[in-house]
């Protein structure tokens, strides 16, 4: 489970741009990485 963790932190990590556009996209983009993880 902790690997999983790392991973979506990276995930969130790989996405620089979430400071600048919002919380709303960074919202879609972390619910992106959560689904992409599960699959």
């Amino acid at each position: 489970m902790h690997r999983k963790k790392s991973s979506f932190l990276y995930c969130w990590r790989g996405k620089p741009l979430i400071h600048k556009i919002g919380i709303i996209s960074a919202v879609i983009i972390a619910s992106a990485c959560y689904v992409m993880f599960f699959i």
